[in-house]
């Protein structure tokens, strides 16, 4: 800190604004982006956001700036519309005239055809216009060109332009998206307003044919700003389909001749995807476009990762209860080919300070193309490295991050940590991958905990409560813990605890999956006092730490409300658990939720250190789950309220 204070030139950080520079192309190769990509590090994945949309603005009003410059000076200049850049045809003959293009059809263009456009124009002129000038006095001349254009948002403001162009933008963000997403286009003048919601499946990733059917019905005053998705959603941990969406935005520019920029937030799931950092190539997998090749692939792939593992489960104590070992698996399909196509997009946020281990506010935002860094500039002579742009058509090396982002002064620490941790453990598969193994199967683990509590394990420790004198009598209220949705995507798990009823009450005996009959409104309220065991209040948290570090096991919450999760999206789980559409639009769904982020739990079940008891932990946790659950339920039921 002392020495490199402020991130944003080499002068002021010698050390750490290489190494920010370095873990950028670490990350880069991560994501599995190619040599020409960018990525640095800002405060957390809300900049990141913003940023993306931010750069994907800039990209997206640059052809009507190119085309407005052309058309005042007579320039026929010709570029390749969606269909014809799919078809990767550079054939002088198919492209066609700027001149001609609605600013519909400019704001659809793929977002590397816009990249390069100013760079191509440069060329053009020199080949056909003034050949008598150099590459650079022609940069020199389009840069001030740029620079008077009435399109150019940076100058004319975003509100001016959109007056020039008379069509409405539209974001389309799947129900599951951060908040900061609504910061970001709030900031960006776009308002929350534009934002287009992606319906959810059951799975709580987006519902791919209803975002095809979004598209293909965007009326003829609306363009699309972006299509996001997620890698790890905040709250549930889902993935998105990314190899779908990109199977969809290649299916629209071959039928309706239009692209979008795609961004894909993975601030939590980013870090996954050193499971597929390997000797097994996947430097092609972006631009894959048959889905039966592509399948192969994933099968393949899945097979050389092999992510199983087996749990050993103590029913009870003594040796009258028989343990039992059951495989789990991280295995799906759809979540691994999401993460393969993951560096289609044309962004990726990701952050360290979650899944990267990295004990600093820290977030990367990548960028498939690192000619944005020319489109979003800021000369200031004292931390630019250029003092032209647009002049090269391949992107300059950057020695600096100061003028490309949106924050200031930064310390040098966080990028220092994020390189450190990435040095001494590679983001790869054979080391960071190995955490990430762990963690994702022993999340599986917990979710079969949870999930065949009722049946396996509720008795058995009921039972064990009562021999230990904690309760007097077997528990008169049985219940089980409903898992938010079966497939565990990464490490987060969400679950409630639901009231159920003995199928013989006499003795206690088989939990019967008919619901106890209690309402939306008091499951939320038992849940919540459940959860109220699982935290420590902020005062208490500021008065005494001796409270916080005895505290065993934390559970963080979610409130799933319509105004976020639509009733359709969530109609499964209020199907299964009988409750009404009315009282979740009332009262919205309490959930508690779970974070496997240790990756040791394995090593203490199996007791491979020196000393250690086989410890089972995840026993443990339901065991206190099962301790709080009766005694709230016991104590709700025996009240005169909510009755």
């Amino acid at each position: 800190m002392l020495y490199n204070p402020n991130n944003v030139t080499d002068e002021a950080a010698p050390i750490t604004v290489k190494k920010e520079l370095e873990f950028g192309k670490i990350i880069c190769k991560m994501v599995g982006y190619g040599k020409h990509s960018w990525a640095h590090i800002c405060s957390g994945g809300t900049i990141a956001n913003l940023e993306a949309f931010w750069v994907a603005r800039q990209t997206q009003f640059m052809p009507l700036i190119i085309q407005d410059i052309c058309k005042n000076n007579k320039w026929e200049f010709k570029i390749l519309s969606p269909k014809i850049a799919l078809q990767n045809r550079k054939h002088h003959e198919e492209s066609i005239s700027i001149a001609s293009l609605t600013f519909r059809e400019l704001l659809s263009l793929k977002p590397n055809e816009s990249l390069y456009m100013p760079s191509k124009l440069i060329k053009f002129l020199h080949d056909n216009v003034f050949m008598d000038k150099s590459l650079k006095e022609i940069a020199s001349l389009i840069k001030e060109k740029i620079r008077e254009s009435k399109f150019n948002i940076k100058y004319k403001g975003f509100y001016s332009v959109l007056n020039e162009v008379k069509l409405k933008p539209v974001a389309f963000v799947p129900e599951s998206a951060h908040y900061s997403i609504k910061k970001a286009l709030n900031i960006l003048g776009y308002g929350e307003d534009a934002i287009r919601k992606i319906p959810m499946g059951s799975n709580f990733r987006i519902d791919i044919d209803k975002l095809k059917n979004l598209l293909k019905t965007l009326k003829d005053d609306e363009y699309i700003i972006a299509v996001m998705v997620v890698a790890g959603t905040t709250e549930e941990g889902a993935v998105d389909p990314i190899h779908k969406v990109k199977w969809l935005r290649d299916e629209i520019e071959r039928e309706k001749n239009m692209s979008f920029w795609l961004h894909v937030d993975a601030a939590w799931g980013g870090y996954i995807r050193t499971l597929f950092n390997t000797d097994y190539s996947q430097s092609d997998i972006g631009y894959f476009s048959d889905s039966s090749n592509f399948t192969e692939k994933v099968r393949a792939f899945s097979s050389q990762i092999n992510i199983k593992g087996e749990l050993p489960i103590n029913l009870g104590k003594g040796k009258a209860y028989r343990k039992k070992t059951i495989e789990v698996s991280w295995a799906d399909d759809e979540v691994i080919s999401a993460f393969m196509a993951i560096n289609a997009a044309d962004s990726i946020t990701i952050d360290p300070h979650k899944l990267g281990y990295v004990p600093y506010p820290a977030g990367v935002i990548a960028f498939k193309n690192s000619l944005v860094t020319q489109l979003i500039t800021q000369d200031a002579s004292y931390i630019s490295t250029s003092s032209t742009v647009l002049e090269e058509t391949m992107p300059p090396e950057i020695t600096a991050v100061g003028s490309y982002i949106l924050e200031g002064s930064k310390p040098g620490a966080a990028a220092l940590a994020c390189w450190l941790s990435a040095k001494m453990i590679p983001l790869d598969l054979n080391h960071h991958g190995k955490i990430i193994r762990r963690s994702l199967l022993s999340a599986k683990s917990l979710a079969y905990y949870l999930s065949s509590y009722h049946k396996l394990f509720f008795t058995i420790i009921d039972k064990e409560f009562v021999e230990d004198g904690v309760f007097q009598e077997r528990c008169s209220r049985p219940f089980m813990f409903k898992l938010l949705y079966n497939n565990i995507d990464t490490n987060v798990i969400c679950f409630s605890v639901i009231p159920m009823v003995w199928e013989d009450f006499e003795n206690k005996k088989n939990i019967n999956l008919k619901l106890a009959g209690w309402n939306l409104e008091k499951t939320n309220l038992l849940n919540n006092n459940i959860y109220k065991h699982f935290t420590i209040n902020a005062r208490t948290r500021n008065t005494d730490r001796s409270i916080v570090m005895a505290q065993r096991f934390f559970l963080s919450k979610t409130e799933l409300t319509e105004e976020s999760y639509s009733i359709e999206s969530i109609q499964d789980i209020l199907s299964a658990l009988n409750y009404k559409s009315c009282d979740y639009k009332e009262h919205g769904f309490f959930v508690m939720r779970s974070t496997i982020m240790n990756p040791w739990y394995y090593s203490a079940l199996e007791g491979k250190n020196a000393g250690e008891k086989n410890m089972d932990y995840f026993r443990e946790f339901m065991k206190e789950l099962h301790y709080w659950s009766r005694s709230e339920i016991e104590k709700m039921e025996q009240s005169t309220f909510l009755q």
